[in-house]
């Protein structure tokens, strides 16, 4: 139910897919629905997950992926789960998804889209609570899993994708992780601004603005989108006749207590500077993250970085950082390597540090994302590395005395 693209264009494009599928039922009688049921239902389960919990700016937010901004109208998920939910009718997945359009703020006034109310939405359909809905999602074909704490309004949201690189908007980012709670708090950098600009092809469409890994061979050749690019360390860029195989999920393991994910990321990188590159990713409801990485470097002079990207106000100590994000605190713990580094990049300006090179965002209205950037490097170089990052979400209310003073 994923767009390869990301949700800047799933909320545009897919959305012309729905409506001519219901043209050509009203029309001609052709279910195409039927055609292709797991995407179909796999798009309405997606649909549910992408929304971020909460109301921020009187609207939902969602996770953010590909080419896309943070701002986004989101009366496209609405359409889409509208017309879905009736294509889907007497299906368990209708039924939970009719509860959860119920859901605040249901008396918003939408922008563009109030015919599909009229049209579609029905408030007698058979409906099932959506807090017995399942806690996470896994979209195969984009390698991406979305998970919830709950189905509140204020849940803990975190999102995960390892994934190939099938499309123009798809971005490096295999292995890339986010974290969610009353707004945004490990996030990936920038919002969309082109894609042929230096801000978009040496920077935000790369690993370098991802929550992932970075193994830096200074002598790499890197293209991206037929392209000569920045060597940001990251992954292989996408090129429409080499389409890249990017990442690939081995593992996925969904309960009600915890989510377990383990992705293969060797193929994402050139296989002149990694034989192997393995991430794990725990998600232990309600509000703690594991991820475990082992990386194998055909040089041990190759440098590796695990980084993350972090909104609000960021702070960093020893093996230890964390943000604020005015609601929410987000703190983590470097467990491995043992001999870890942990630097705190970032402060007001937003451009990207890439291996020496400043890239700046270009100018422009848009919500351009976090300023923050936490990198954690081995203490001497190495062929092979373990690294363990413990993320856990504290509500400021209920723990404000772990609050950033730990930090």
């Amino acid at each position: 139910g994923a767009w390869a693209e990301g949700e800047g264009y799933g909320m545009t494009t897919c959305h012309a897919l729905l409506e001519l599928a219901e043209a050509a039922r009203c029309a001609d009688g052709k279910d195409l629905y039927a055609q292709a049921p797991e995407f179909f239902a796999g798009r309405l389960a997606w649909l549910l997950f992408v929304e971020q919990p909460g109301i921020l700016d009187d609207a939902r937010r969602f996770w953010v992926t590909g080419d896309m901004n943070r701002l986004r109208n989101w009366d496209a998920g609405l359409g889409q789960r509208l017309l879905l939910q009736e294509a889907l009718k007497g299906t368990d997945l209708a039924a939970f998804a009719s509860d959860y359009a119920e859901q605040p703020p249901k008396d918003r006034q939408y922008n563009s889209s109030n015919w599909l109310e009229v049209f579609w939405r029905d408030r007698a359909t058979p409906r099932k609570p959506i807090a017995a809905f399942k806690l996470s999602h896994l979209a195969i074909g984009r390698g991406a899993v979305l998970m919830r704490s709950d189905w509140s309004e204020t849940a803990t949201h975190v999102g995960f994708t390892a994934g190939p690189l099938i499309s123009y908007h798809s971005h490096a980012d295999a292995g890339h992780f986010s974290v969610w709670k009353g707004g945004e708090l490990a996030t990936c950098a920038g919002d969309y601004r082109g894609t042929q600009n230096d801000w978009a092809m040496d920077a935000y469409i790369r690993t370098v603005a991802c929550n992932s890994l970075l193994i830096y061979d200074p002598a790499e050749k890197m293209r991206h989108r037929h392209k000569n690019v920045l060597n940001d360390g990251g992954q292989l860029g996408y090129v429409e006749e080499d389409q890249q195989p990017g990442g690939s999920i081995l593992a996925y393991d969904a309960r009600r207590a915890y989510t377990y994910v383990c992705a293969d990321l060797t193929k994402a990188y050139a296989s002149s500077k990694v034989s192997s590159v393995r991430r794990q990713l725990v998600y232990v409801r309600p509000d703690t993250v594991v991820i475990a990485d082992r990386v194998s470097a055909t040089n041990p002079a190759f440098q590796k970085v695990w980084q993350c990207y972090l909104s609000g106000k960021a702070a960093a100590k020893d093996r230890t950082f964390g943000t604020d994000n005015g609601k929410v605190r987000l703190k983590a713990e470097v467990l491995l390597p043992e001999d870890a580094q942990v630097k705190l990049l970032g402060g007001q300006d937003k451009a990207i540090e890439v291996f020496g090179k400043r890239v700046a965002q270009p100018g422009g209205n848009g919500d351009d994302g976090p300023a923050w950037r936490a990198e954690v490097r081995p203490g001497a170089a190495r062929g092979d590395d373990v690294f363990v990052v413990v993320l856990r979400v504290h509500d400021a209310d209920l723990h404000r005395h772990l609050a950033m003073k730990v930090l």
